[in-house]
């Protein structure tokens, strides 16, 4: 059956007439932006099957249309036929070479099977065009940061912030390219001159906070956050990074209270708790500490580091046991972090349970063998249940993943000592001292009476100075 109604132009109307049309295998006509809101609506659910009849169906009505065979292009991309996609293009641009958005789709193509400096090109050729510079300038940038080439990323990022100031995806986007190419200081400069000329810009100033915050310039990072807020007093953000930077100022009061100011233009988040229980734990108000973990964990109960907030909050109150609850769901919830072992180590410990503390130390040698105190903690409580020899296997292996860790060295040398070998642990400990001459007094905090050993006190002079 065939039905030449003209469907107006619409939204879900348009959707359900297309749909009883393909149920009821009927055919309807549709103009050309009809055809495209429909086959857009499915290509945004990656729905092939609609994707398809939708193209075929509008080939046939409208077969010379260039907007059409783009849909189909599209098609064929989403269906993995990426030569039929790339030749369909090619045909197209050789009749219309000057077509913005067969470019587009070619560039997109080519950026999803990672060939970047493809993409570039045809954005270069749109370029040419004269359609919507900053756009394809944010374009390409985004194809440089796909190569790892951020320095070029910034270039034409720059380019487009020349072009429309107020871009402040743009701001943004520029301010990580700064953070992960490694050139804070330069972004630093760039944020300087740009709010010369646009003062009023709260993104501007918000990113050349961050800026500041990374290179531990808390102040002037408190001070650009500031005019961010005067700008823009909803900024939540702004607040929140503001009291980021206050808490590494160690303003802790302030710190909370902007912390809070938050709540005032954003629904509270888990995080934002975690922070102010942070706050009040460095302030030793570990009472406080727990209350602002647990309005954490009641938001979020996945929250690792809440978990482990409250434990170590217990623990600095002497209910070590009852911590060790919380710190095992942290170390439960991120299996991986081995600084949450560690901690759970040391607090086994504190428990009595050396047997626990030692599977949970072995944990942190695993997930992170240059961890600079694992080794030599790990083999003192070894060392302490009078098993020297399994404690300097212990050493041997934190040698074998980090060879110029001095402490595990000066270990090794007071160890060998205790075994009688008095040669090798000399050989050891000249190893350490020429590694790190400063780190000699570890051997005196753990055998007070080498104060008097003659042997060890010139050996340790002849390093002196050099």
């Amino acid at each position: 059956m065939m039905s030449e109604e003209q469907i107006p132009y619409g939204d879900s109307e348009l959707i359900e007439r297309f749909d009883a049309m393909v149920k009821d295998n009927t055919t309807v006509f549709f103009d050309v932006d009809q055809f495209e809101a429909i086959i857009d609506h499915y290509l945004d659910r990656q729905d092939t099957t609609k994707v398809s009849i939708a193209v075929n169906l509008a080939l046939e009505q409208h077969p010379e249309n260039t907007v059409i065979h783009l849909k189909r292009a599209r098609l064929l991309i989403l269906q993995g036929k990426i030569k039929r996609a790339i030749k369909l293009l090619n045909d197209l641009e050789e009749i219309e070479p000057a077509n913005p958005e067969i470019l587009y789709t070619k560039a997109s193509l080519f950026s999803l099977n990672k060939k970047y400096a493809e993409a570039i090109r045809e954005y270069e050729k749109a370029l040419l065009a004269g359609e919507n510079p900053d756009e394809i300038y944010t374009n390409i940038a985004f194809e440089y940061e796909n190569m790892g080439n951020y320095s070029m990323a910034i270039k034409y990022l720059k380019k487009v912030l020349r072009i429309n100031p107020n871009n402040d995806a743009a701001i943004y986007e520029l301010s990580f390219c700064f953070e992960i190419d490694n050139k804070l200081e330069e972004g630093i400069d760039f944020f300087d001159l740009f709010l010369s000329s646009y003062p009023y810009s709260k993104t501007a100033w918000f990113n050349l906070g961050i800026a500041y915050n990374q290179l531990d310039l808390y102040e002037k990072a408190v001070e650009s956050y500031d005019f961010a807020i005067a700008i823009e007093p909803l900024f939540s953000s702004a607040y929140f990074n503001k009291a980021n930077s206050l808490a590494n100022l160690e303003h802790y009061k302030a710190a909370i209270r902007v912390y809070r100011e938050t709540f005032n233009y954003e629904e509270p988040e888990a995080m934002t708790y975690y922070y102010i229980g942070e706050c009040f734990e460095k302030m030793n108000a570990y009472e406080q500490a727990i209350t602002e973990y647990q309005h954490a964990l009641d938001i979020d109960d996945k929250l690792a580091e809440a978990w482990m907030g409250v434990g170590i909050a217990k623990d600095e109150l002497g209910l070590t046991k009852e911590a060790l609850k919380f710190m095992e769901k942290a170390t439960g919830l991120e299996d991986i972090n081995p600084e949450y072992w560690y901690i759970l180590g040391d607090a086994q410990i504190r428990a009595g349970q050396k047997e626990k503390a030692l599977l949970s130390y072995k944990k942190v040698s695993e997930l992170d063998p240059f961890h600079p105190d694992i080794w030599v903690d790990y083999a003192e409580l070894i060392a302490n249940e009078d098993k020297l020899d399994e404690a300097l296997s212990i050493l041997a292996k934190g040698l074998e993943a980090d060879p110029r860790n001095a402490s595990i060295l000066y270990r090794r040398s007071l160890y060998l000592l205790k075994k009688g070998k008095t040669q090798e642990a000399h050989a050891v400990l000249e190893n350490a001292l020429g590694i790190d001459y400063s780190r000699h007094t570890e051997l005196f905090d753990y055998m007070p009476q080498l104060k008097n050993d003659s042997n060890i006190l010139n050996l340790i002079e002849s390093f002196k100075g050099k």
